[in-house]
């Protein structure tokens, strides 16, 4: 009797793996179908490919760029659609319209990436009209994982490598919503993780790595790293990253003026700074946006800056957060560069206060917060080198000097210790690195 239920129990089990793996190429089949953007992807059709949204995204950015307010705007545009006729180029895409798992192949996904970076950073008075063609190159994307996941779950891939690409996939769904930027990035590195993997194509071997950025035209550089991107200064030799370093593609005798990323720390004067590329002696005139509306301006003196990076002052602003700032360059005869923008963050102020107590025991760390925003803190205790103690303040306050306990080790009495904090605000924006001294007195 005993044997016959552990048979039905046994027949059972079988039948519910069965049926748990006939739906893998299913789930893999329609993951992500509901990621997209009308009117380009609503629904994922069997006839709808994934590089026909892009040629219709093209058509799209097209139509938007006469209603731009000025060339600086068009110029940061014209970028964007140079990534994507970079990814468009033949040798890319199979017959189906998919990426093949080449060389080639990851170029193409690199270039989606980076003109919806471009979108995204590029300029202020580009991104608010694009969002629908951002979202929908973003969803390009999540289709073609989709797509080679269905091919690398029927050609019985290695089970860990597919479960690392569908983990990548499957955080990339959840950003998508709100950060379609950042789910790129996802998106990104799940597709080369199926990439390298069986079926592969019997022509070209599968690719070794994924592509610099820096190869696709129309900037040296595309927002990589922390996400951001500045925008730059000609379509063919301006630069679309964070790093925002000159072009190639600058005509002869043209001046070319690159914006630096920059941080500054609220109440203090700002530091920007930019490189100019010219054998001439010019003037800049720098100015700073928060979104749209341009919160303060100078304009330098002449001088010689071709050789080195510059930096101009301005005066304190009052704003706390992620702004950006714009130089243009012009010699004596008025010959003016192209704008170039990059991403300002300024950042409050926070600061640690000396602090003792008795080792063994628990101790306050005291640091003050200038901010009337509710923040929350992440405390790091290091003993010169090593880190020795976190605590995270992760209830929001608003007290201006705030507190933090820390129980410490009997070990470091008499050591030389400190403690460093970075406080955030509800809304992500961080404050300066702040650090003091902490005297633990020998138990008695």
């Amino acid at each position: 009797m005993g044997g016959s239920r552990n048979a039905r129990s046994r027949r059972r089990s079988t039948l519910a793996l069965i049926v748990v793996l006939a739906s893998l190429p299913l789930a893999a089949g329609t993951a992500g179908a509901e990621v997209g953007s009308c009117p380009y992807v609503c629904s994922w059709d069997a006839g709808q490919q994934p590089i026909d949204v892009i040629r219709a995204v093209r058509g799209g950015l097209l139509t938007v760029r006469p209603g731009l307010p000025d060339e600086r705007a068009r110029d940061s545009l014209d970028r964007a659609i140079t990534a994507i006729d970079w990814t468009l180029e033949e040798g890319r895409w199979t017959a189906a319209g998919t990426l093949r798992p080449t060389a080639a192949g990851a170029g193409g996904i690199v270039g989606l990436r980076l003109a919806a970076a471009r979108l995204h950073w590029g300029d202020p008075d580009v991104a608010p009209p694009t969002q629908t063609e951002l979202r929908a190159l973003v969803a390009v994307m999540s289709r073609l994982v989709s797509l080679r996941l269905t091919e690398v779950a029927a050609a019985g891939a290695d089970a860990t490598s597919v479960w690392r690409a569908q983990y990548d996939a499957d955080r990339a769904d959840e950003y998508f919503p709100d950060r379609p930027l950042q789910a790129s990035y996802s998106y990104r590195q799940a597709w080369f993780r199926l990439a390298v993997l069986p079926p592969h194509d019997s022509q070209e071997p599968p690719p070794s790595s994924l592509p610099d950025e820096t190869v696709v035209p129309g900037g040296d550089s595309g927002g990589s790293g922390g996400g951001s991107s500045g925008g730059g200064s000609t379509p063919g030799g301006g630069s679309g990253g964070g790093g925002n370093t000159p072009g190639t593609g600058a005509a002869p005798g043209a001046i070319v003026v690159s914006a630096l990323p920059s941080v500054a720390r609220a109440g203090q004067a700002v530091p920007l700074r930019y490189r100019v590329r010219t054998n001439r002696v010019t003037r800049e005139d720098v100015w700073i946006r928060d979104g749209k509306k341009v919160v303060a301006r100078l304009t330098t003196r002449f001088g010689d800056r071709s050789k080195r990076a510059a930096t101009v002052r301005l005066k304190a602003i009052s704003r706390v957060g992620r702004l950006s700032f714009c130089v243009r360059a012009r010699d004596r005869s008025g010959r003016a560069s192209a704008p170039s923008c990059a991403r300002l963050e300024i950042r409050f102020v926070v600061r640690a206060l000396a602090t003792s107590g008795v080792a063994g025991h628990a101790i306050q760390l005291r640091y003050r917060v200038a901010s009337k925003q509710r923040t929350r803190s992440t405390i790091v205790v290091t003993d010169g080198r090593r880190r020795v103690g976190v605590v995270y303040v992760s209830r929001p306050s608003t007290a201006i000097v705030r507190t933090a306990r820390w129980r410490s080790s009997g070990a470091l009495a008499g050591k030389r210790l400190s403690f460093c904090v970075i406080s955030r605000t509800v809304s992500g924006h961080r404050s300066i690195k702040s650090c003091a001294r902490v005297k633990l007195a020998r138990p008695r």
